[in-house]
């Protein structure tokens, strides 16, 4: 017997909540015609959907390996069959110095969110050169822990886009090297540590929901709804 998995992906979004009871609906009417199709149908919830790969992780514990077709929705505003993705990485980002008084030792210190700033001015100078399409994030999350205090920890998050995996590594390594940059000319030291599995994009992915889609009647109905206050 041919066995569907309907996944359900686990987001904190409004929409999500609307997605979830259109999941559980399709899945119920796939239910109703199961039998005559000589199929099982079950819905999986899915959670990490964007960043961690909780799909990864299910694969690995067997979850799809009894599993012909394994499919899922994401409610929008328009019609779309299929989509397409850029291929992303996530860092954490540490710079660790060594903390002084910033009127009485200044010198004694080596300032961890210097690192940080020459790090984040060198990424934004880079991006001219990075290959088309590139998309390069990045936000402090920790700079100090007092204005009189030479900062000893600096933190940040850095997210890496690109359409393909190729171009990807090319961002990859050029922010590497401005993140080393700023280590070097502060004299701090960096850790690098990725804070999700890397996304890939597969041009073959959107094949089976285009071919699919052609068969399928044009959707209708009202998709939008009133302001959320």
């Amino acid at each position: 017997m041919r066995r569907i998995r309907r996944l359900a992906d686990h987001r904190a979004c409004l929409r999500t909540q609307c997605e979830r009871r259109l999941r559980r609906g399709a899945a119920l009417a796939l239910a109703s015609v199961a039998d005559e199709l000589g199929i099982t149908v079950k819905v999986l919830g899915t959670p990490a959907e964007e960043t961690n790969g909780g799909k990864v992780d299910l694969i690995g514990e067997g979850f799809f390996e009894d599993v012909s077709l394994a499919m899922m929705a994401h409610a929008g505003a328009e019609d779309v069959v299929g989509g397409s993705s850029l291929a992303m990485g996530m860092w954490d980002v540490l710079y660790e110095g060594r903390p002084a008084h910033a009127a009485a030792a200044p010198s004694e210190g080596v300032n961890a969110l210097d690192a940080l700033v020459i790090a984040q001015t060198a990424i934004a100078l880079a991006r001219q050169q990075l290959p088309p399409g590139s998309v390069v994030s990045l936000i402090v999350t920790e700079g100090g822990s007092a204005v009189n205090v030479i900062p000893e920890r600096a933190r940040a998050s850095v997210e890496m886009r690109s359409p393909s995996i190729k171009n990807l590594r090319v961002i990859e390594e050029r922010v590497r090297r401005c993140l080393e940059a700023g280590a070097l000319a502060s004299g701090s030291t960096l850790k690098v540590t990725p804070r999700a599995m890397p996304t890939l994009n597969s041009g073959r992915t959107g094949t089976f929901p285009r071919r699919t889609g052609q068969q399928c009647p044009p959707g209708g109905g009202l998709l939008s709804s009133t302001k959320i206050q």
